[in-house]
């Protein structure tokens, strides 16, 4: 009964708005949010994750299942270790007992398929097959662990791909990308300043992060992810986001702070003092250029360019000279390829994890990079090399087969980003967003890292849900009605 009285069920019946459970759960949110307070004064390692598992069920199912997914976003950055692998295994599960109980009752639309369920079924089945070559008890139980994370991950993704139906749905989970991100910026610009300390015991420990001079030069943050590598590539996507969200602005006040959000994530890649997450951001960015070209006004676009330049030159001297972590532009001139374009710190790298990935190339070595005789236990530095490694190289083919289908089904097909269609617009971005994943984890392996993989898998799901949204509800959707288009002329004179 409590199920039918639930508020999603009375307002489908046209029922009054339940006005004391609505003061009950705010005051319950309230009462939360000030245990929660006391126990950052004062915490203890289990209430705090106990907490959060129930604010989480309790929300989510008072509310939609976009916005669940939404809280999601906001929990995943910051896991607890469990004996079962971390928190965010735990609140994935709450998320998915929430909707199937939702479409039993018929609350939210049947399943859906996504597009891309053949290469991951391939890759579930290569993840199971590779246990094969796990022999060892030692190895057994974190490849059991890893092979968890894979299953969450792909849990959570259908769960975006399934709850994310509308426009609407669409722009609340990009808000709440957002808002996210700017936590993590702030964790990051915090951990440069006590680098080396611990800021919330038990939570947001730094004493793994250490630079030169007691820690006053050459700090290259990581933030909640924990890895600096990772978090300037979840800086350079999240930009694409909030430029795409800079260009739809409605008014000049979001515009002033999406301007200052971009800064703030710009400084946040620049402490990291990565040199990749650039590369491919050079690379990506003709594609966005060459896909808008019509809608461009050349005097803006080389003016807005040189102001770019300006400023990420302008950031890499404040980032260098007044903060705890180094020059990003002077290391970049410092790189040095081999065979003309394996960077020199990676050659090695890769050619230990490609020798590694040929003892066992059909199936794997099991979903955990372990120790193996005659070769070093680096992490390969590419994430190609490194699931050949877990899942072999048919396991591998079937993640370049998951980013063909994904940039087959982001292909555009409209050049504006300001389209009426919010997703049809969002696909530009989107597929803009994949180049940059896919060229900047040829030299960084997300899987290494069991809280940044969790994101990769929301960036999927959110990619493919825009399609599908593009294709429910966008102009490829016989309903749709598209204001009038001015001429390119007068676009690009705007």
């Amino acid at each position: 009964m409590a199920l039918l009285n639930s508020p999603a069920v009375r307002r489908e019946a046209g029922h009054a708005p339940d006005w004391l459970g609505r003061v009950f759960a705010w005051a319950l949110v309230g009462g939360v949010g000030i245990l929660l307070g006391l126990q950052y004064w004062d915490p203890h390692p289990r209430i705090i994750p106990v907490l959060v598992a129930v604010l989480t069920f309790g929300v989510a199912w008072r509310l939609d299942m976009a916005a669940a997914v939404s809280l999601l976003v906001f929990v995943l950055p910051y896991p607890k270790g469990t004996v079962f692998g971390n928190t965010n295994l735990a609140f994935i599960l709450l998320v998915l007992v929430i909707w199937l109980l939702r479409v039993s009752l018929r609350l939210s639309p049947r399943p859906r398929a996504s597009g891309v369920d053949l290469p991951i079924l391939g890759m579930f089945l290569w993840y199971v097959l590779s246990f094969y070559n796990v022999r060892s008890a030692e190895a057994l139980v974190p490849a059991v662990m890893n092979f968890g994370l894979f299953v969450a991950c792909v849990v959570y993704f259908y769960l975006i791909v399934n709850a994310i139906r509308t426009q609407r749905d669409l722009q609340r989970l990009h808000a709440a990308q957002l808002v996210t991100a700017f936590f993590v910026f702030a964790i990051a610009a915090i951990e440069a300043r006590i680098a080396g300390s611990v800021f919330i015991p038990g939570l947001l420990d730094f004493r793994g992060t250490l630079g030169s001079d007691f820690n006053t030069r050459d700090v290259r943050v990581g933030s909640s992810f924990r890895d600096y590598e990772l978090l300037s590539e979840y800086c350079g996507i999240t930009f694409l986001l909030a430029m795409f969200m800079w260009v739809r602005a409605r008014s000049q006040t979001q515009r002033w702070l999406l301007t200052l959000y971009g800064l703030f994530g710009l400084y946040t890649l620049f402490t990291t003092v990565t040199r990749g997450i650039v590369v491919a951001l050079a690379l990506a960015l003709p594609y966005l250029i060459f896909v808008t070209r019509r809608r461009l006004n050349a005097v803006r676009f080389l003016t807005g360019l040189a102001v770019i330049v300006a400023i990420s030159l302008v950031m890499n001297f404040i980032v260098a000279r007044y903060t705890n972590s180094g020059d990003l532009f002077l290391r970049m001139s410092e790189t040095r390829v081999v065979h003309g374009v394996v960077p020199e710190a990676r050659a090695e790298t890769w050619r230990n994890a490609w020798e590694r990935a040929l003892v066992h190339p059909i199936l794997g070595q099991g979903p955990v990079y372990r120790e193996m005789p005659g070769y070093e236990t680096v992490w390969p530095h590419n994430v190609y090399l490194f699931i050949a490694n877990l899942i072999g190289f048919p396991g591998l083919l079937f993640f370049v087969l998951l980013l063909a289908g994904l940039a087959r089904l982001l292909r555009p097909v409209v050049d504006d980003l300001r389209h009426t269609s919010y997703a049809d617009a969002y696909l530009i971005i989107a597929r803009t967003q994949l180049i940059v994943f896919a060229l900047n984890e040829l030299k960084i392996d997300f899987l290494r890292n069991p809280i940044y993989i969790f994101q990769v898998w929301m960036w999927f799901g959110t990619w493919v849900a825009a399609y599908l949204v593009s294709r429910d509800h966008g102009v490829r959707s016989p309903d749709f009605k598209a204001l009038p288009e001015p001429p390119a002329e007068a676009v690009r004179a705007a």
